[in-house]
Formats: structure tokens, C-alpha cells, sequence
């Protein structure tokens, strides 16, 4: 139930800002050498963000990890550790698929789930 919240609220929100602005200025490094993480599927939807290849010029981190469920399934964590501007703004987000969930709904679900929580730095009052 919260997960789909949250996709409405990506959609009502998120996506009308990335529709009409060009870009944040915000750098984010993306961290998955564990799990499959469709960088370049992210990097492409989330233009509205600068993907940087050094961390240290990061302003958000993402690290993604993900481990096998009891079920077979997968269960997700996403960590937003902020830097700079941000450096108190941290979060972790989790969703779970099922054993037989296909690649384009864990990288539909993955996409969700970054979008809502790198939303949260652009909402930020203090940049």
C-alpha cells in the first residue's frame, strides 16, 4: 500500500517538475556494484539530475543493494547519503519483488523508488 502512495505521488509531483525544468544541479554518484541496478535505464529517466563518475563530487550517493528473499523473491535497499549542501539528509528506502517478477518491473520499481527519494533533495528549502 505504501509503495503505491508513493507512485502516485511520483506521479502528481515528480514528474511535472522533471517535465518543465532542464536540470537541479544536483550531482548524484550511483553505488550497485551488488545488485542490478539499470544504471543507464536511471541515468536516462532521471535527466533531471547530474550523474557524476567521481563521488566526491557528489552531492547525493546512492548505494544499492539487494538479497534474496525467503520466498525467492528480492528484497531492495536504496541509501541516500547527502553531501554538501545536504550533508544532513540521509534515507533509506526499501520494496521487495516477487520470485517471478520480470526485469522491466524491477527496473519500473527501482526507478520509483529513486525517484521518490532523490525528490526529497530537490524539495529541500535549504539550497
Amino acid at each position: 500500500m505504501k509503495l503505491s502512495f508513493k507512485i502516485i505521488y511520483f506521479i502528481i509531483f515528480v514528474l511535472p517538475i522533471s517535465a518543465f525544468s532542464q536540470n537541479t544541479n544536483i550531482n548524484v554518484f550511483i553505488n550497485c556494484q551488488v545488485a542490478k541496478c539499470y544504471n543507464d535505464y536511471l541515468k536516462t529517466e532521471l535527466s533531471l539530475f547530474n550523474f557524476v563518475r567521481d563521488q566526491g563530487q557528489a552531492d547525493v550517493i546512492v548505494m544499492l543493494t539487494a538479497t534474496g528473499t525467503g520466498a525467492g523473491g528480492r528484497k531492495y535497499q536504496i541509501f541516500f547519503n547527502g553531501y554538501n549542501n545536504f550533508s544532513n539528509r540521509n534515507d533509506t528506502l526499501t520494496f521487495s519483488l516477487k520470485q517471478d517478477a520480470t526485469d522491466d518491473q524491477a527496473r519500473k520499481n527501482l526507478l520509483n523508488a529513486v525517484s521518490i527519494g532523490l525528490f526529497k533533495y530537490i524539495d529541500d528549502p535549504n539550497i
